[in-house]
């Protein structure tokens, strides 16, 4: 099992994020189980194998819970809530969680290809070698989450608040951060190509001197010695 130390992370460096709060011993149990309860949620379990198509519920529950190489296949769960709950080799590609909740949890080797994360919040949450290509996160709040060696191509990441973000070590092409405040976020670690930001966004942004021209240059903005 990935653990993550609580208020640590595992590159040893960074900011500091509170690890999911899960037991030592989980059931074992499938997707399907969520049905039986009436309120929707699964808790203390662990899924692994598992194919979930086409579902839609509103406001499921998932806690406290472990889920490897599940695959949610074009599901809709408007409102999700997650919280002390580990994602390991999941794929959530073509999904919408619009208006979820996120609460110390991680995702690891994880693809959310074009996944619509739209107007939710994140908070104690990491996100470790996922594809976040083509996926929204569009109108979300994040407080103290990190992005660690990720990829965002086509990735909208507009009208967002952050509060206390990290992104390492990840690639970066044709992300739109347009009306998201990039300020003090260290992107010195990460390939940066063709962003969408305004410059009023990249106020305070930590970069690179070679980031610092290319992004000028996107933005219209001539350097002359």
């Amino acid at each position: 099992m990935l653990c993550y130390n609580e208020k640590t992370n595992d590159k040893g460096r960074g900011q500091m994020v509170v690890a999911p709060k899960l037991p030592a011993q989980l059931t074992e149990a499938n997707f399907t189980d969520i049905y039986l309860d009436e309120y929707h949620s699964l808790f203390q379990v662990m899924i692994s194998q598992d194919i979930i198509q086409e579902d839609e519920i509103y406001k499921p529950d998932l806690s406290q819970s472990l889920f490897k190489a599940v695959t949610f296949d074009q599901v809709a769960f408007h409102k999700i809530e997650f919280s002390d709950s580990q994602f390991e080799n999941c794929d959530f590609s073509n999904s919408v969680f619009t208006e979820a909740s996120c609460i110390r949890t991680v995702f690891k080797d994880c693809k959310l290809l074009g996944l619509d994360f739209s107007g939710s919040y994140f908070g104690e949450v990491v996100f470790d070698s996922c594809d976040l290509s083509l996926a929204t996160f569009a109108n979300g709040s994040f407080k103290n989450v990190q992005f660690i060696n990720c990829r965002f191509i086509d990735t909208d990441l507009f009208d967002c608040k952050f509060v206390k973000v990290e992104i390492l070590d990840s690639q970066l092409i044709k992300t739109n951060f347009t009306g998201t405040s990039l300020r003090k976020m260290d992107l010195r670690t990460c390939q940066i190509d063709s962003l969408t930001v305004n410059l009023d966004d990249l106020v305070g942004c930590i970069l690179t001197s070679d980031q610092t021209v290319f992004l000028a240059g996107l933005l219209g903005i001539q350097i002359k010695d």
